[in-house]
């Protein structure tokens, strides 16, 4: 689900992508970003744009936020 959801939000440009809190999900957005891709990871919720109100609601709606980076129109990626 992760890969496709990049993927596609890749090819439509998209600056920011949101998919579900899973270690697996964190684990593998933890790799890309210690190697420069994306931008910014951030602990949100699907409902609020803070990250306070991360700790506070259910698994379910504890969202990962991923700023993602273009150079030149091109992902980098």
């Amino acid at each position: 689900d992760l890969c496709v959801r990049l993927q596609n939000a890749f090819h439509a440009q998209h600056r920011l992508i949101a998919v579900v809190h899973s270690t697996q999900n964190l684990g593998v957005f933890s790799i890309y970003f210690v190697r420069g891709f994306p931008k910014n990871i951030i602990h949100k919720t699907i409902a609020s744009p803070s990250s306070s109100d991360f700790e506070r609601v259910g698994e379910a709606q504890r969202w990962i936020w991923a700023e993602l980076k273009y150079h030149r129109i091109k992902a980098v990626l």
